[in-house]
């Protein structure tokens, strides 16, 4: 759906747990600002997706995989190599 819309940034609330598995999955959200009280404790998160897609690539290949059907839908590219060292 963001190929097929042009969608280029993913942003999420969500709650410290959640941050936390999708990281051991490979998927690095930026945070915004600190902890808010929606629904529970929960912080804002934003990625480019070429970044997080390319991270996921090169930490967890099968996840990138699925997420991209096999890079059909969003081709590797080792572009963001310099901002993924934050992470």
């Amino acid at each position: 759906m963001s190929v097929e819309n042009d969608i280029t940034h993913w942003s999420v609330v969500i709650e410290p747990t959640l941050q936390r598995l999708l990281r051991k999955l490979g998927i690095y959200f930026i945070p915004i600002g600190g902890m808010v009280e929606y629904h529970g404790r929960r912080r804002t998160l934003y990625s480019e997706i070429g970044i997080l897609l390319d991270k996921i690539y090169e930490t967890h290949h099968e996840i990138w995989a699925v997420i991209t059907d096999y890079g059909q839908l969003w081709p590797y590219s080792n572009s963001s190599s310099a901002l993924r060292k934050i992470h």
